[in-house]
């Protein structure tokens, strides 16, 4: 890990945001795999789409806690 504070943005696909660090509902994703989210885009805004989650930019508003664990299931996986 060392001193780097971006180690998990690095390693991960996306991280899940804190709560208490941002504002509304449910739970914020934060992508971080910026070319792994470009070839993916089409692929995230229909499952955005189908699941009734809000895609912004490098970030997605997921409204529950069953939703948090499909996109982890569907997105997690290792990098490329």
């Amino acid at each position: 890990m060392g001193d780097d504070i971006f180690f998990s943005w690095k390693k991960y696909r996306f991280v899940v945001a804190e709560p208490g660090t941002y504002d509304g509902p449910g739970h914020l994703i934060i992508l971080a795999d910026f070319v792994y989210w470009t070839h993916q885009v089409e692929h995230l805004i229909q499952w955005c789409i189908d699941n009734g989650c809000e895609q912004k930019g490098m970030t997605v508003r997921i409204p529950t806690d069953e939703l948090l664990t499909m996109f982890t299931l569907r997105w997690d996986g290792p990098r490329d």
